[in-house]
């Protein structure tokens, strides 16, 4: 099951993002159990900073992964005026932004990690992969 809580602030397909979680998972022997996004303001994202991560400042995204047995489980908080603003600094569409934060979550569910700069690379180059791959216009086998 995968929910997007929140996600009506721009124009984007929900079944077509699905179908790119649901491949990206498959392709790397994982499945799906459980992922809920949640697009919040900002005053809502530092609360759950402060209470969970006992972090007092302004982030994009939180996952809270419980993961376990290649079963994605998790549930995702993704600040709406932060993914507008980077998108912004970016040059960046919303929904660019939007599908970059999203794959972001899930990744971590898969084990990708952002804490040093080689990682954040790594992390950054996967996102601009899917977010190509979102894009392509899906042709059907006649």
């Amino acid at each position: 099951m995968i929910k997007f809580l929140g996600l009506d602030f721009i124009k984007i397909s929900k079944p077509k993002l699905k179908a790119s979680l649901c491949d990206l998972v498959e392709g790397k022997g994982y499945s799906i159990d459980r992922i809920v996004y949640n697009f919040i303001s900002i005053k809502k994202i530092i609360q759950i900073n402060k209470e969970f991560l006992s972090h007092s400042n302004e982030t994009d995204i939180i996952t809270f992964d419980y993961t376990e047995n290649k079963k994605i489980s998790a549930e995702v908080f993704i600040s709406i005026a932060t993914l507008k603003k980077n998108a912004l600094q970016n040059s960046q569409s919303a929904e660019n932004e939007a599908i970059r934060l999203v794959f972001h979550g899930l990744l971590h569910c898969l084990g990708y990690k952002d804490k040093t700069d080689k990682q954040k690379e790594i992390m950054r180059s996967k996102e601009d992969q899917l977010i190509k791959r979102f894009h392509v216009k899906q042709t059907q086998n006649v």
